[in-house]
């Protein structure tokens, strides 16, 4: 079944976020990001918001491209999120730790520029690799 381009980024978003969020973060943890963070997610998603409604209202006509990066970068962010939301429903309390993801500033940096890369290297190529992105 298709999905959009806004769909698509926000699944590889949050997919490749999770993967990359997991391989640096060992420990289960179940605190909310800080403020920033979230204020960041809000923005995004705002940013994308704007972006549909304008397009549905037809006052401007957005392209593929500017509706994956909206709807990636919405899901790049909505990991922060979630993840602890999930940790902290499922998981015991002994098993958690009450730390945000990400709280050591050279594994953030690492993080946001995965997210830049990767969204590079599929805005450069998703025409002539689409079969192996789908597969993701």
């Amino acid at each position: 079944m298709p999905v959009c381009s806004r769909c698509t980024g926000v699944y590889l978003g949050f997919i490749f976020s999770l993967l990359i969020l997991l391989a640096f973060e060992r420990k289960i943890k179940a605190s909310l990001p800080g403020r920033k963070i979230i204020i960041t997610l809000i923005m995004l998603f705002g940013f994308m918001v704007i972006d549909a409604a304008l397009n549905f209202l037809r006052v401007i006509t957005a392209n593929n491209i500017v509706r994956f990066v909206t709807g990636y970068s919405v899901g790049w962010f909505l990991v922060l999120v979630l993840l602890p939301l999930k940790n902290s429903i499922i998981f015991c309390k002994k098993f958690l730790c009450q730390k945000t993801y990400l709280d050591k500033k050279p594994n953030f940096i690492i993080w946001l520029f995965a997210s830049i890369l990767i969204a590079l290297s599929f805005i450069l190529t998703y025409k002539k690799t689409l079969m192996v992105w789908s597969i993701f």
